[in-house]
């Protein structure tokens, strides 16, 4: 009877009279967690407030959040299939482009599936 994944068998022995240890383990698949966005990124989006849309399918739950808080998305998570995502987003006042990063991450874990770049105009 195994009890373990590993088990020592005391009648096999290497050259220097140590046990040799059998290993029993089962390798588990590990499915990778894969997104897909339509339309695909970089977002490039006007100087002015407003919003867009991205249709999200997914072989997993995800969770969705931006590296700057100029821009919003809702819903913030996801579950397996396809839903729609909206990216809220204030006017850019300043001289220069600003950017910002989407990124969705598996559920419950801090392992980023993909990130997207959105590139906000400047009023100059």
């Amino acid at each position: 009877e195994i009890t373990s994944p590993s088990e020592v068998i005391p009648n096999d022995v290497d050259a220097g009279n140590n046990p040799q240890i059998i290993d029993h383990s089962v390798p588990v698949p590990v499915t990778q967690a894969l997104i897909s966005l339509s339309p695909a990124g970089p977002y490039d989006i006007a100087e002015s407030s407003g919003y867009f849309d991205i249709t999200v399918t997914s072989n997993g739950n995800y969770r969705v959040d931006l590296d700057r808080p100029w821009a919003t998305v809702t819903p913030s998570t996801g579950v397996t299939g396809t839903q729609t995502i909206r990216v809220k987003f204030s006017g850019n006042n300043g001289s220069r482009l600003r950017k910002n990063s989407i990124n969705f991450y598996a559920t419950g874990t801090n392992n980023l599936i993909t990130s997207e770049l959105i590139n906000q105009d400047s009023i100059a």
